[in-house]
């Protein structure tokens, strides 16, 4: 099952890297629920709690959140992006995926290039939580990928 979870999160990504693209988030979050990629009640877990290798944003609760989420994250950029380094299979209901996001600051006009991770879980074939971590060494070592 794992490499169907694989391409699951491939798919899943192809949607949310071409909503980042256009601006519309809640589309993508409507598209991946309708096509089965993602839960209706997917939990985004940005780190409460998760000591300094998760993202200290919180946590959301379904499509909508997560698509909050991200607006906000992304809000001050003016050409946020996000590319897929790796997608690797964890286990039989996880994977790791490694990604860069880059974008300039609309203010500042500073570059941003950020590596993160994320493990995502899958149950049936649909991404059930997204725990995010900004150094992906620290996501394979909780996904059991490093000693």
């Amino acid at each position: 099952m794992s490499q169907e979870n694989v391409e699951v999160v491939r798919r899943l990504m192809a949607i949310t890297q071409d909503a980042v693209g256009t601006g519309d988030l809640r589309r993508a979050a409507d598209e991946a629920v309708a096509a089965g990629l993602m839960s209706p009640t997917c939990e985004w877990r940005g780190g409460r709690g998760g000591g300094d290798a998760v993202v200290g944003v919180g946590d959301e609760v379904g499509p909508e959140g997560i698509a909050e989420f991200i607006e906000t994250w992304t809000e001050d950029f003016s050409d946020f992006a996000i590319e897929v380094e790796d997608i690797i299979e964890a286990d039989e209901n996880r994977v790791v995926m490694i990604q860069r996001q880059t974008g300039t600051g609309k203010a500042s006009g500073a570059p941003v290039d950020l590596r993160t991770a994320s493990i995502m879980t899958l149950d049936a074939g649909q991404v059930v939580r997204i725990a995010i971590f900004l150094n992906p060494a620290k996501a394979l070592e909780a996904a059991g990928l490093l000693e």
